[in-house]
């Protein structure tokens, strides 16, 4: 009764999903909230002096969920169809680098979202 159900490979794609989501949504919300404090959208300071990158995050970050769904689903039919343990083993390092790169482009653009 006190097992669970699912395989530890399964479990790990889960994991690292939900962690994908959760840097997708806080960067973005993080990125907003930066853009907004610098003055984006008030009049004081004219929406080209802002980032096309922090501008594309502020208003379709929502988009960058495709992200953590490709990636999953990558990686379900790897280890569903027992593909080479090299390449699920490649998946599963390439969800974490994500997860890092993501959080590091999430604060670089957040902190600096202006052009100059």
């Amino acid at each position: 009764m006190n097992e669970s159900q699912t395989e530890p490979n399964y479990r790990a794609i889960s994991v690292i999903t939900l962690i994908q989501t959760g840097v997708i949504v806080a960067g973005t919300l993080f990125v907003t909230a930066m853009c907004k404090l610098k003055g984006y959208g008030g009049g004081v300071v004219p929406d080209s002096f802002f980032n096309s990158a922090a501008l594309f995050v502020r208003s379709s970050g929502w988009t960058l969920l495709l992200i953590p769904v490709l990636w999953a689903t990558f990686a379900i039919f790897a280890v569903r169809f027992e593909l080479h343990p090299w390449l699920q083993r490649a998946l599963i390092g390439i969800g974490i680098v994500s997860i890092l790169f993501g959080i590091y482009h999430y604060i670089i653009l957040g902190f600096n979202p202006c052009i100059l």
